[in-house]
């Protein structure tokens, strides 16, 4: 130990949680109200072959780069290098900025409001079991962090206003991938490192340096006993009851015998995700623990 813990907290990031159905109807009416200037805005970012190289091609080719660990092997046994070659390929061929093109034109010429139901249906899903399930935790870790976080930059740019931005953002994309990652030790890490090492850029004199199990941390850590045999169930009427709520009951039921019983044939053993006896074929859902402990020097 390095010194005196000043703040030693936690706080859970529940496996779901419930997003108001009217926030979501709110973000669709929004979003069909905005067609005609995205669909602008799409068109010229892709008006040539330069264009979407830039605007489409090279930001895809790096997000895929950075979301993949460098020892990642796909599903069909593909590692990282040959996954970006494939994706890099495609992107580059002859004709594909003028069929991308041509594909946005098509969809927005027939867009509906079956289409904006399904799309109300994804967003509604990627909040309750994406950003929205993170955001009381990166609430309460900032108020522990930002009594620490220096008011300005080295250069005199305000910090802290800032730091609230980055860090939310930071562990919003950390918790998410980490959730679609199988909840895999060996990329808890890695995303713990970024989110501690954003915090030392912040951070003010006299405290710690942070770093992932360290004096001084902010760290996501699994709960594999969160998850049940009745969860797993769970998931599949939580599903069921927004695709009825956007989609009617009739649809619903569809997609519940095609697809939504076919995704979780068996409930989750919290065995599969402990150590290195992970499955990453097997999906579940898992509550977090976001772990916050800053250390002042001596």
């Amino acid at each position: 130990m390095e010194g005196k813990i000043i703040v030693r907290e936690n706080v859970v990031s529940p496996w779901f949680k419930e997003y108001p159905f009217e926030e979501t109807e709110k973000w669709g009416a929004a979003y069909r109200a905005n067609i005609p200037k995205t669909k602008k805005a799409i068109v010229k970012d892709v008006s040539d072959p330069e264009s979407f190289n830039k605007n489409r091609a090279q930001p895809v080719l790096a997000a895929i780069d950075k979301m993949l660990n460098p020892n990642f092997i796909s599903r069909k046994g593909l590692p990282k290098e040959v996954i970006i070659a494939i994706a890099k390929a495609k992107l580059s061929g002859k004709n594909t900025a003028r069929k991308y093109k041509k594909n946005v034109n098509r969809g927005y010429r027939t867009f509906d409001q079956g289409d904006l139901n399904s799309a109300m249906v994804g967003y509604h899903l990627s909040q309750s079991f994406g950003e929205y399930r993170f955001k009381d935790a990166i609430e309460k870790a900032l108020g522990w962090l930002l009594p620490f976080i220096q008011p300005c930059l080295p250069a005199g740019r305000p910090a802290q206003g800032k730091f609230r931005l980055k860090f939310g953002n930071q562990v919003e994309r950390s918790g998410k991938l980490i959730s679609k990652l199988a909840y895999d030790p060996k990329y808890i890490k890695p995303e713990d490192d970024k989110i501690n090492r954003l915090i030392n850029e912040y951070i003010r004199e006299g405290i710690v340096p942070f770093e992932t199990f360290g004096d001084s941390h902010c760290d996501f850590y699994l709960i594999p006993e969160s998850v049940t045999p009745a969860d797993s169930k769970k998931v599949k009427e939580i599903k069921y009851e927004i695709y009825k709520h956007f989609l009617g009951e009739e649809q619903a039921k569809k997609l519940r015998a095609i697809w939504i019983i076919k995704d979780y044939p068996t409930p989750p053993d919290p065995n599969d995700y402990l150590g290195n006896h992970i499955d990453p074929h097997k999906q579940a859902y898992f509550d977090m623990e976001l772990d916050v402990q800053v250390t002042r020097k001596k």
